[in-house]
């Protein structure tokens, strides 16, 4: 039973090192390089037309359904669809601590701002 578990916590200590090493070679074949990089900010109507006139070459941002109905099938335009948006959720936060000089720790509550 010992063995197994050291086994076992030999390869969780092991797993990720694997895939350094994919990653390590993944990146052996060097890829374009470009002499300069220029960020825009494009408004969400305009940014149709300034894919297909070439004036940005990618937005990372969502479109609009008709934009991107617009855009399917032109050439040189890929269209990728990944899901989106933003889950927050708090769960028991953390107390608040208040130390008081010269070093005692103490519990309260915050006091109300009304």
């Amino acid at each position: 039973m010992k063995r197994i578990l050291a086994l076992i916590v030999l390869a969780l200590f092991m797993l990720p090192t694997l895939g350094i090493a994919t990653h390590a070679a993944a990146q052996a074949e060097k890829g374009p390089a470009t002499d300069r990089i220029i960020w825009k900010s494009v408004s969400l109507d305009k940014v149709a037309a300034a894919l297909e006139t070439g004036d940005i070459d990618v937005y990372l941002f969502s479109l609009r359904p008709a934009a991107a109905q617009e855009l399917t099938g032109k050439p040189g335009i890929k269209l990728y669809q990944a899901p989106s948006g933003l889950v927050d959720i708090g769960l028991n936060p953390a107390p608040v601590m208040i130390v008081t000089l010269p070093g005692k720790l103490e519990r309260q509550q915050p006091k109300s701002s009304v």
